[in-house]
């Protein structure tokens, strides 16, 4: 039995209970990413397999026909920490070969929501008679921990001026193959008006770090102009360079299932 995870589209964090932050992934990379591993098991006659495909509320989902739907579990998910706990039940249930990562997870979510007219009078009182040495130390503390903070479970009034903090989110990447060491794991990498060799760098420390089979490395500014480049890695070198997403997502599925 052949399992594999996708996961697609950008995560959702709570500022309160209306207002989210996000980012501009649509998931559509995702459901050509499903659609050619569909392609790939029907060409080689590969009937004993499930795709795990794990996807924000908000994302394009693949259209499948019915056989297809038999195949694939799709999991609803909305903020970093929603994503962390599925794909460690799918873990816990069933062994993963093939995870390909290519949802925009969020690193930053809502640490506390500050109006600025406390913030500032809790500062002013804690500096008042502290030596001037201390004060960045105290002011770190104060805008960590501070006394009084807005209730994110309701909608946050618009009437006063606040300051947002954040707080890092899991680096769920670093983690995955810490459940199964041969998991063939795809990892991308988006930066933005890089030179191609900053790209590559970029792609290559990931690859090294997160301990990646493949790494798909794109330049936003080509996403923006409609001119979709992306740049396959292997071993720190580029095996290949595709335009447009359903070829990137064919070269990814090809390189990572060739042989199977």
């Amino acid at each position: 039995m052949i399992n594999m995870v996708i996961t697609a589209g950008g995560t959702i964090e709570d500022i309160d209970e209306v207002r989210k932050i996000t980012n501009t992934s649509t998931g559509l990379l995702g459901t050509f990413l499903c659609d050619e591993a569909i392609m790939y098991m029907e060409q080689n006659e590969i009937i004993d397999y499930r795709i795990h495909y794990i996807a924000s509320t908000t994302a394009i989902k693949p259209e499948l026909d019915e056989e297809a739907l038999n195949r694939v579990a799709f999991y609803d998910v909305t903020n970093t920490d929603s994503v962390l706990q599925v794909i460690l039940d799918i873990f816990s249930k069933q062994k993963i070969d093939f995870f390909i990562h290519c949802m925009a997870v969020s690193d930053f979510t809502t640490k506390h929501l500050i109006p600025i007219h406390t913030i500032a009078e809790e500062i002013s009182n804690k500096l008042h008679d502290a030596p001037k040495e201390n004060w960045i130390e105290l002011i770190e503390d104060i805008i960590n921990n501070p006394k009084e903070t807005i209730n994110q479970e309701k909608k946050v009034s618009s009437k006063t001026d606040l300051i947002l903090t954040l707080k890092k989110t899991s680096k769920i990447i670093s983690i995955l193959k810490e459940y199964n060491k041969d998991l063939f794991l795809v990892g991308f990498k988006l930066l933005k008006n890089v030179s191609e060799d900053e790209l590559i760098e970029a792609a290559s420390l990931l690859e090294e770090k997160d301990k990646c089979d493949l790494v798909l490395a794109n330049d936003l500014q080509s996403i923006i102009e409609g001119n979709h480049i992306g740049l396959l890695i292997k071993n720190k070198e580029v095996i290949g360079r595709y335009e447009g997403k359903k070829n990137i997502a064919k070269a990814i599925i090809y390189q990572m299932l060739k042989g199977v």
